[in-house]
């Protein structure tokens, strides 16, 4: 059975990309007044593996320097949820859930921090792109 839904944000998250004549590769943005403008990922790619469990930590700790994309990848078997300093895994201030075995990608600078709480403990890993 095809799930038409993970499907429809795989193929969303492959159009996001593209790839110069230099085959380079940039995210697709679109900045005011509806200019369409490349933004490069050509400084640098960062991978960091983390364990995440019960308790919130920084992911990652030391951001890379003008990052403007990352994934996060949940290798594990129980949820990771993700958000703010205050997100936990249950209740009111429960973050986006990234299920197991799933990924979370996201346009963000380096300046906003990202932290993450398991029910349980979880590996992920985390690539940012500058």
């Amino acid at each position: 059975m095809v799930d038409v839904a993970n499907s429809f944000v795989k193929d969303l998250e492959k159009a996001k990309f593209v790839q110069d004549s230099n085959l380079d590769v940039a995210v697709n943005t679109v900045i005011a007044g509806g200019e369409l403008r490349l933004v490069g990922m050509n400084e640098a790619i960062k991978i960091t593996n983390f364990t995440i469990t019960t308790t919130r930590v920084a992911v990652p700790a030391a951001p890379l320097i003008n990052r403007n994309s990352m994934i996060i990848q949940n290798k594990g078997n129980k949820s990771v949820f993700i958000g703010d300093v205050t997100v936990e895994n249950a209740g009111a201030s429960q973050g986006w859930e990234i299920d197991a075995g799933s990924f979370f990608s996201i346009d963000i600078t380096d300046s906003v921090i990202l932290y993450a709480i398991s029910d349980g403990t979880s590996d992920i890993k985390v690539m940012e792109m500058a």
